[in-house]
Protein backbone atom coordinates (compact mmCIF):
# COMPACT_ATOMS: atom_id res chain seq x y z
CA UNK A 1 0.00 0.00 0.00
CA UNK A 2 2.78 2.37 0.90
CA UNK A 3 4.51 1.63 -2.40
CA UNK A 4 1.26 2.34 -4.27
CA UNK A 5 0.89 5.69 -2.52
CA UNK A 6 4.46 6.59 -3.31
CA UNK A 7 3.95 5.76 -7.00
CA UNK A 8 0.78 7.89 -7.14
CA UNK A 9 2.57 10.78 -5.43
CA UNK A 10 5.44 10.58 -7.91
CA UNK A 11 2.99 10.59 -10.83
CA UNK A 12 1.20 13.65 -9.45
CA UNK A 13 4.54 15.39 -9.01
CA UNK A 14 5.52 14.64 -12.61
CA UNK A 15 2.16 15.99 -13.86
CA UNK A 16 2.61 19.16 -11.79
CA UNK A 17 6.11 19.66 -13.12
CA UNK A 18 4.96 19.17 -16.73
CA UNK A 19 2.09 21.60 -16.18
CA UNK A 20 4.40 24.17 -14.63
CA UNK A 21 6.83 23.89 -17.52
CA UNK A 22 4.12 24.20 -20.19
CA UNK A 23 2.24 27.03 -18.44
CA UNK A 24 4.86 29.69 -18.90
CA UNK A 25 4.00 33.30 -19.75
CA UNK A 26 4.65 34.79 -23.16
CA UNK A 27 6.22 38.12 -24.07
CA UNK A 28 5.04 39.75 -27.31
CA UNK A 29 7.79 40.70 -29.71
CA UNK A 30 7.50 42.58 -33.01
CA UNK A 31 9.67 40.36 -35.17
CA UNK A 32 8.99 42.17 -38.44
CA UNK A 33 7.52 45.52 -39.61
CA UNK A 34 6.90 46.88 -43.10
CA UNK A 35 5.89 50.48 -43.85
CA UNK A 36 4.38 51.09 -47.27
CA UNK A 37 5.84 47.75 -48.28
CA UNK A 38 9.36 48.80 -47.24
CA UNK A 39 11.18 46.84 -44.49
CA UNK A 40 11.56 49.03 -41.42
CA UNK A 41 15.31 48.36 -41.29
CA UNK A 42 15.95 49.93 -44.72
CA UNK A 43 16.35 53.54 -43.49
CA UNK A 44 14.17 56.65 -43.59
CA UNK A 45 10.69 55.90 -44.91
CA UNK A 46 9.45 58.19 -47.72
CA UNK A 47 5.79 59.23 -47.60
CA UNK A 48 3.85 61.80 -49.63
CA UNK A 49 1.33 64.29 -48.33
CA UNK A 50 -2.34 63.44 -48.89
CA UNK A 51 -1.60 59.73 -48.95
CA UNK A 52 -2.03 56.70 -46.69
CA UNK A 53 0.76 55.23 -44.59
CA UNK A 54 0.25 51.44 -44.56
CA UNK A 55 1.89 49.57 -41.67
CA UNK A 56 2.13 45.80 -41.28
CA UNK A 57 3.55 44.30 -38.08
CA UNK A 58 4.21 40.62 -37.27
CA UNK A 59 3.99 39.82 -33.54
CA UNK A 60 5.27 36.59 -31.97
CA UNK A 61 4.83 35.30 -28.43
CA UNK A 62 8.07 34.31 -26.68
CA UNK A 63 8.19 32.44 -23.35
CA UNK A 64 9.49 34.34 -20.34
CA UNK A 65 9.35 31.59 -17.71
CA UNK A 66 6.37 32.66 -15.58
CA UNK A 67 3.12 30.76 -15.09
CA UNK A 68 0.78 32.27 -17.73
CA UNK A 69 0.50 30.68 -21.18
CA UNK A 70 -1.05 33.62 -23.10
CA UNK A 71 -1.25 37.38 -22.85
CA UNK A 72 -3.70 40.08 -23.97
CA UNK A 73 -2.09 43.05 -25.72
CA UNK A 74 -2.89 45.90 -28.14
CA UNK A 75 -0.93 47.38 -31.04
CA UNK A 76 -0.77 51.15 -31.75
CA UNK A 77 1.05 53.29 -34.35
CA UNK A 78 1.56 57.06 -33.99
CA UNK A 79 3.40 59.82 -35.86
CA UNK A 80 5.21 62.28 -33.61
CA UNK A 81 6.36 65.76 -34.62
CA UNK A 82 3.00 67.10 -35.83
CA UNK A 83 0.11 68.91 -34.19
CA UNK A 84 -2.38 66.56 -35.86
CA UNK A 85 -3.66 63.47 -34.08
CA UNK A 86 -2.14 60.92 -36.46
CA UNK A 87 -2.47 57.44 -35.02
CA UNK A 88 -4.10 54.05 -35.51
CA UNK A 89 -4.64 51.15 -33.13
CA UNK A 90 -5.97 47.61 -32.97
CA UNK A 91 -8.38 46.10 -30.48
CA UNK A 92 -7.15 43.76 -27.76
CA UNK A 93 -5.87 40.34 -28.87
CA UNK A 94 -4.21 37.32 -27.33
CA UNK A 95 -0.66 36.30 -28.12
CA UNK A 96 0.61 32.76 -27.47
CA UNK A 97 4.03 31.21 -27.27
CA UNK A 98 5.53 30.44 -30.65
CA UNK A 99 2.52 31.80 -32.53
CA UNK A 100 3.01 34.64 -35.06
CA UNK A 101 0.15 37.02 -35.79
CA UNK A 102 0.13 39.74 -38.45
CA UNK A 103 -1.65 43.08 -38.06
CA UNK A 104 -2.27 45.95 -40.48
CA UNK A 105 -2.69 49.62 -39.54
CA UNK A 106 -3.24 52.70 -41.69
CA UNK A 107 -2.64 56.40 -40.99
CA UNK A 108 -3.89 59.12 -43.36
CA UNK A 109 -1.27 61.80 -44.08
CA UNK A 110 -2.94 65.25 -44.43
CA UNK A 111 -2.44 67.18 -47.67
CA UNK A 112 -1.32 70.27 -45.71
CA UNK A 113 1.26 68.44 -43.56
CA UNK A 114 4.55 70.43 -43.72
CA UNK A 115 7.34 68.65 -45.56
CA UNK A 116 10.05 67.87 -43.00
CA UNK A 117 12.56 65.15 -42.11
CA UNK A 118 12.04 65.00 -38.36
CA UNK A 119 8.87 62.93 -38.07
CA UNK A 120 8.94 59.73 -36.07
CA UNK A 121 6.68 56.74 -36.56
CA UNK A 122 6.30 54.93 -33.24
CA UNK A 123 4.84 51.43 -32.92
CA UNK A 124 3.67 50.41 -29.46
CA UNK A 125 3.02 46.92 -28.10
CA UNK A 126 0.79 47.73 -25.14
CA UNK A 127 0.58 45.21 -22.31
CA UNK A 128 -1.95 45.33 -19.48
CA UNK A 129 0.76 44.76 -16.91
CA UNK A 130 2.62 47.88 -18.09
CA UNK A 131 5.53 46.16 -19.81
CA UNK A 132 5.07 48.12 -23.06
CA UNK A 133 7.48 47.96 -25.97
CA UNK A 134 8.17 50.87 -28.35
CA UNK A 135 9.73 50.72 -31.82
CA UNK A 136 10.42 53.91 -33.78
CA UNK A 137 11.27 54.73 -37.38
CA UNK A 138 12.23 57.96 -39.20
CA UNK A 139 9.76 59.38 -41.72
CA UNK A 140 10.47 61.82 -44.55
CA UNK A 141 7.30 63.63 -45.65
CA UNK A 142 7.34 65.42 -49.01
CA UNK A 143 4.80 66.80 -51.46
CA UNK A 144 4.33 64.77 -54.66
CA UNK A 145 5.98 65.72 -57.95
CA UNK A 146 2.68 66.64 -59.60
CA UNK A 147 -0.58 67.14 -57.76
CA UNK A 148 -3.44 69.57 -58.29
CA UNK A 149 -6.56 69.57 -56.15
CA UNK A 150 -10.01 71.11 -56.54
CA UNK A 151 -10.39 73.47 -53.59
CA UNK A 152 -13.80 74.96 -54.31
CA UNK A 153 -16.57 75.01 -56.91
CA UNK A 154 -18.59 78.23 -56.80
CA UNK A 155 -22.03 78.14 -58.42
CA UNK A 156 -24.14 81.18 -59.15
CA UNK A 157 -27.66 80.92 -57.75
CA UNK A 158 -27.15 77.23 -57.01
CA UNK A 159 -30.53 77.13 -55.25
CA UNK A 160 -32.39 78.34 -58.36
CA UNK A 161 -31.36 76.12 -61.27
CA UNK A 162 -34.19 75.64 -63.75
CA UNK A 163 -34.52 73.40 -66.78
CA UNK A 164 -33.71 75.41 -69.88
CA UNK A 165 -31.53 77.91 -68.00
CA UNK A 166 -27.77 78.17 -67.58
CA UNK A 167 -25.60 77.02 -64.69
CA UNK A 168 -22.57 79.31 -64.14
CA UNK A 169 -19.55 77.88 -62.30
CA UNK A 170 -16.13 79.08 -61.14
CA UNK A 171 -13.56 76.51 -60.03
CA UNK A 172 -10.65 77.26 -57.66
CA UNK A 173 -7.73 74.82 -57.86
CA UNK A 174 -4.46 74.55 -55.94
CA UNK A 175 -1.05 73.27 -56.98
CA UNK A 176 0.25 70.95 -54.24
CA UNK A 177 3.17 69.52 -56.22
CA UNK A 178 6.86 70.35 -56.54
CA UNK A 179 6.66 71.82 -60.04
CA UNK A 180 4.75 74.53 -61.87
CA UNK A 181 1.71 73.36 -63.81
CA UNK A 182 0.67 74.83 -67.16
CA UNK A 183 -2.40 74.64 -69.40
CA UNK A 184 -4.82 73.16 -66.90
CA UNK A 185 -8.16 72.13 -68.39
CA UNK A 186 -11.26 72.66 -66.24
CA UNK A 187 -14.43 70.72 -67.09
CA UNK A 188 -17.72 70.92 -65.20
CA UNK A 189 -20.35 68.41 -66.29
CA UNK A 190 -23.66 66.81 -65.41
CA UNK A 191 -23.20 63.28 -66.84
CA UNK A 192 -26.83 62.30 -66.41
CA UNK A 193 -27.92 65.19 -68.65
CA UNK A 194 -24.98 64.94 -71.05
CA UNK A 195 -23.93 68.60 -70.67
CA UNK A 196 -20.57 70.18 -69.85
CA UNK A 197 -18.63 73.43 -69.85
CA UNK A 198 -14.87 73.87 -70.30
CA UNK A 199 -12.33 76.57 -69.47
CA UNK A 200 -8.57 76.80 -68.85
CA UNK A 201 -5.95 78.11 -66.41
CA UNK A 202 -2.64 79.07 -68.02
CA UNK A 203 -0.27 78.49 -65.08
CA UNK A 204 -0.10 77.52 -61.41
CA UNK A 205 3.10 78.13 -59.42
CA UNK A 206 4.73 75.21 -57.59
CA UNK A 207 4.11 74.27 -53.97
CA UNK A 208 6.05 76.05 -51.21
CA UNK A 209 7.74 72.98 -49.71
CA UNK A 210 8.43 74.56 -46.31
CA UNK A 211 4.84 75.60 -45.61
CA UNK A 212 3.21 73.12 -48.00
CA UNK A 213 1.05 75.95 -49.37
CA UNK A 214 0.48 75.84 -53.11
CA UNK A 215 -0.49 78.53 -55.59
CA UNK A 216 -4.25 78.71 -56.11
CA UNK A 217 -6.22 80.21 -58.96
CA UNK A 218 -9.72 80.32 -60.39
CA UNK A 219 -10.79 79.79 -63.98
CA UNK A 220 -12.87 82.20 -65.99
CA UNK A 221 -16.53 81.55 -65.25
CA UNK A 222 -17.93 78.79 -67.45
CA UNK A 223 -21.53 77.80 -68.04
CA UNK A 224 -23.64 74.75 -68.83
CA UNK A 225 -27.04 74.87 -70.50
CA UNK A 226 -29.57 72.73 -68.63
CA UNK A 227 -31.80 70.90 -71.13
CA UNK A 228 -35.38 72.19 -71.27
CA UNK A 229 -36.76 68.67 -70.77
CA UNK A 230 -34.72 67.99 -67.60
CA UNK A 231 -36.89 66.57 -64.83
CA UNK A 232 -37.01 67.88 -61.29
CA UNK A 233 -34.49 66.10 -59.09
CA UNK A 234 -30.98 65.81 -57.69
CA UNK A 235 -28.12 65.58 -60.17
CA UNK A 236 -24.40 64.91 -59.73
CA UNK A 237 -22.15 67.79 -60.79
CA UNK A 238 -18.65 66.53 -61.67
CA UNK A 239 -15.66 68.90 -61.79
CA UNK A 240 -12.51 67.53 -63.44
CA UNK A 241 -9.12 69.27 -63.64
CA UNK A 242 -6.67 67.78 -66.16
CA UNK A 243 -2.97 68.63 -65.73
CA UNK A 244 0.56 67.32 -66.33
CA UNK A 245 -0.11 67.37 -70.10
CA UNK A 246 -3.42 65.60 -69.57
CA UNK A 247 -1.88 62.59 -67.85
CA UNK A 248 -3.40 63.32 -64.44
CA UNK A 249 -6.83 64.34 -63.22
CA UNK A 250 -8.23 65.82 -60.02
CA UNK A 251 -11.95 65.45 -59.49
CA UNK A 252 -14.67 66.79 -57.26
CA UNK A 253 -18.32 65.73 -57.09
CA UNK A 254 -21.36 67.39 -55.56
CA UNK A 255 -25.13 67.20 -55.81
CA UNK A 256 -27.29 70.00 -57.23
CA UNK A 257 -31.06 70.40 -57.44
CA UNK A 258 -32.74 71.24 -60.74
CA UNK A 259 -36.34 72.31 -61.11
CA UNK A 260 -37.91 70.54 -64.06
CA UNK A 261 -39.65 71.93 -67.12
CA UNK A 262 -43.03 72.36 -65.45
CA UNK A 263 -41.56 74.67 -62.83
CA UNK A 264 -39.37 76.55 -65.29
CA UNK A 265 -42.15 77.27 -67.79
CA UNK A 266 -43.64 79.94 -65.52
CA UNK A 267 -40.48 82.06 -65.82
CA UNK A 268 -39.59 81.18 -69.43
CA UNK A 269 -39.89 84.78 -70.61
CA UNK A 270 -37.87 86.24 -67.72
CA UNK A 271 -34.11 86.57 -68.10
CA UNK A 272 -31.52 85.52 -65.56
CA UNK A 273 -29.04 88.37 -66.01
CA UNK A 274 -25.37 88.00 -65.10
CA UNK A 275 -22.55 90.56 -65.05
CA UNK A 276 -18.79 90.17 -65.26
CA UNK A 277 -18.75 92.15 -62.01
CA UNK A 278 -21.49 93.87 -60.05
CA UNK A 279 -19.04 96.37 -58.50
CA UNK A 280 -16.20 98.27 -60.17
CA UNK A 281 -14.08 101.33 -59.39
CA UNK A 282 -13.92 104.50 -61.46
CA UNK A 283 -12.36 107.95 -61.07
CA UNK A 284 -14.18 111.24 -61.52
CA UNK A 285 -14.39 112.13 -65.20
CA UNK A 286 -13.59 108.57 -66.34
CA UNK A 287 -15.74 105.68 -67.51
CA UNK A 288 -16.15 101.97 -66.82
CA UNK A 289 -17.86 99.13 -68.71
CA UNK A 290 -19.93 96.19 -67.39
CA UNK A 291 -20.70 93.12 -69.49
CA UNK A 292 -24.23 91.82 -68.87
CA UNK A 293 -24.95 88.27 -70.07
CA UNK A 294 -28.18 86.33 -70.45
CA UNK A 295 -29.73 83.39 -72.29
CA UNK A 296 -32.91 83.18 -74.35
CA UNK A 297 -34.63 80.14 -72.81
CA UNK A 298 -37.74 80.58 -74.93
CA UNK A 299 -38.76 78.58 -77.95
CA UNK A 300 -38.17 81.30 -80.56
CA UNK A 301 -35.77 84.12 -81.37
CA UNK A 302 -36.36 87.45 -79.62
CA UNK A 303 -35.19 91.04 -79.94
CA UNK A 304 -33.93 92.62 -76.73
CA UNK A 305 -33.13 96.23 -75.83
CA UNK A 306 -31.44 97.56 -72.70
CA UNK A 307 -30.87 100.84 -70.92
CA UNK A 308 -29.21 102.22 -67.78
CA UNK A 309 -31.47 103.74 -65.14
CA UNK A 310 -30.64 105.47 -61.87
CA UNK A 311 -27.28 106.99 -62.87
CA UNK A 312 -28.38 110.51 -63.84
CA UNK A 313 -27.34 112.13 -60.55
CA UNK A 314 -23.66 111.20 -60.79
CA UNK A 315 -22.90 110.02 -64.35
CA UNK A 316 -22.33 112.35 -67.30
CA UNK A 317 -22.77 109.43 -69.72
CA UNK A 318 -24.77 106.22 -69.39
CA UNK A 319 -25.50 103.96 -72.34
CA UNK A 320 -25.79 100.33 -73.43
CA UNK A 321 -24.20 98.82 -76.55
CA UNK A 322 -25.60 97.52 -78.81
CA UNK A 323 -28.93 99.35 -78.70
CA UNK A 324 -30.78 96.15 -79.66
CA UNK A 325 -29.85 92.50 -79.86
CA UNK A 326 -31.50 89.50 -81.52
CA UNK A 327 -30.92 86.22 -79.70
CA UNK A 328 -32.01 82.86 -81.11
CA UNK A 329 -33.83 80.32 -78.95
CA UNK A 330 -31.41 78.53 -76.65
CA UNK A 331 -28.56 80.95 -77.38
CA UNK A 332 -26.83 83.54 -75.21
CA UNK A 333 -26.38 87.28 -75.68
CA UNK A 334 -24.66 90.13 -73.93
CA UNK A 335 -24.92 93.89 -73.57
CA UNK A 336 -22.12 96.22 -72.51
CA UNK A 337 -23.25 98.97 -70.13
CA UNK A 338 -20.95 102.01 -70.08
CA UNK A 339 -21.13 104.72 -67.41
CA UNK A 340 -18.88 107.76 -67.03
CA UNK A 341 -18.64 109.56 -63.71
CA UNK A 342 -18.96 113.31 -63.99
CA UNK A 343 -16.09 115.56 -62.94
CA UNK A 344 -18.18 116.83 -60.05
CA UNK A 345 -19.48 113.44 -58.87
CA UNK A 346 -19.10 112.93 -55.14
CA UNK A 347 -16.73 110.17 -54.10
CA UNK A 348 -18.43 107.02 -52.84
CA UNK A 349 -20.49 104.02 -53.98
CA UNK A 350 -23.12 104.76 -56.64
CA UNK A 351 -25.82 102.27 -57.57
CA UNK A 352 -27.64 101.92 -60.88
CA UNK A 353 -29.65 99.33 -62.81
CA UNK A 354 -29.46 97.79 -66.25
CA UNK A 355 -33.00 97.05 -67.47
CA UNK A 356 -33.61 94.66 -70.39
CA UNK A 357 -36.85 94.64 -72.36
CA UNK A 358 -38.40 92.56 -75.11
CA UNK A 359 -40.92 94.68 -76.96
CA UNK A 360 -42.88 96.64 -74.37
CA UNK A 361 -42.22 94.12 -71.58
CA UNK A 362 -39.39 94.35 -69.05
CA UNK A 363 -37.90 90.87 -68.94
CA UNK A 364 -34.93 91.39 -66.62
CA UNK A 365 -33.03 93.76 -64.36
CA UNK A 366 -29.65 93.63 -62.68
CA UNK A 367 -28.36 96.00 -60.02
CA UNK A 368 -24.79 97.24 -60.44
CA UNK A 369 -22.60 99.70 -58.55
CA UNK A 370 -19.52 101.87 -59.04
CA UNK A 371 -17.08 103.10 -56.41
CA UNK A 372 -16.30 106.66 -57.50
CA UNK A 373 -12.91 108.00 -56.42
CA UNK A 374 -11.38 111.44 -56.77
CA UNK A 375 -9.50 111.98 -60.01
CA UNK A 376 -5.80 111.40 -59.40
CA UNK A 377 -4.94 114.08 -61.98
CA UNK A 378 -7.14 116.55 -60.12
CA UNK A 379 -5.10 115.96 -57.00
CA UNK A 380 -1.91 116.39 -59.01
CA UNK A 381 -3.16 119.65 -60.49
CA UNK A 382 -4.03 120.91 -57.01
CA UNK A 383 -0.55 119.99 -55.78
CA UNK A 384 1.06 121.75 -58.73
CA UNK A 385 -1.07 124.85 -58.16
CA UNK A 386 -0.11 124.96 -54.48
CA UNK A 387 3.54 124.52 -55.42
CA UNK A 388 3.32 127.30 -58.01
CA UNK A 389 1.72 129.73 -55.53
CA UNK A 390 4.40 128.87 -52.96
CA UNK A 391 7.11 129.49 -55.57
CA UNK A 392 5.60 132.89 -56.48
CA UNK A 393 5.49 133.86 -52.80
CA UNK A 394 9.13 132.84 -52.36
CA UNK A 395 10.17 134.87 -55.42
CA UNK A 396 8.28 137.92 -54.16
CA UNK A 397 9.95 137.64 -50.75
CA UNK A 398 13.37 137.25 -52.37
CA UNK A 399 12.68 140.31 -54.59
CA UNK A 400 11.71 142.39 -51.58
CA UNK A 401 14.86 141.35 -49.71
CA UNK A 402 17.09 142.22 -52.67
CA UNK A 403 15.35 145.60 -53.18
CA UNK A 404 15.68 146.43 -49.51
CA UNK A 405 19.41 145.62 -49.53
CA UNK A 406 19.98 147.84 -52.58
CA UNK A 407 18.14 150.79 -51.04
CA UNK A 408 20.15 150.42 -47.85
CA UNK A 409 23.42 150.33 -49.77
CA UNK A 410 22.46 153.49 -51.66
CA UNK A 411 21.81 155.35 -48.41
CA UNK A 412 25.20 154.35 -47.02
CA UNK A 413 26.99 155.62 -50.16
CA UNK A 414 25.19 159.02 -49.92
CA UNK A 415 26.30 159.57 -46.34
CA UNK A 416 30.02 158.86 -46.96
CA UNK A 417 32.12 162.22 -46.59
CA UNK A 418 34.06 163.55 -49.60
CA UNK A 419 37.83 164.27 -49.43
CA UNK A 420 39.36 167.34 -51.19
CA UNK A 421 42.97 167.78 -52.21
Amino acid sequence: MKIKNIVISLMLLVVALVTAVSAVAVTPNAINAEINGIPSTSGDIYVETDSTLDIEVDVRGDADGSVVDEKEIRLMARIDGTDDDLEAKTGSFLIQEGVVRSFKLSIDIPEDMPAEDDYLLKIFLLDKDGSDQIFQYDLRVEPPKDRVSVKEVILRDENFINAGSYLFATVRVENQGKYDEKDLRIEVSIPELGVKGVSYIDKLEKNDVASNVGDSSSNDELFLRIPKDAETGEYELVTTVSYDNGRRNAQSKQMIHIEGASAATVSEDLLNLRADSTLKSVEQGKGIAYTVMFANTGSEAKVYTAKVVGADSWASTARVDPTSLTVAAGETGEFVAFVQASESAEAGRKAFTVRVSSGDNVVGEINLAADVAENSMSGLQTSLLVGFVALVVILIVLGLIIAFQRVRKGDEDAEEPQTYY
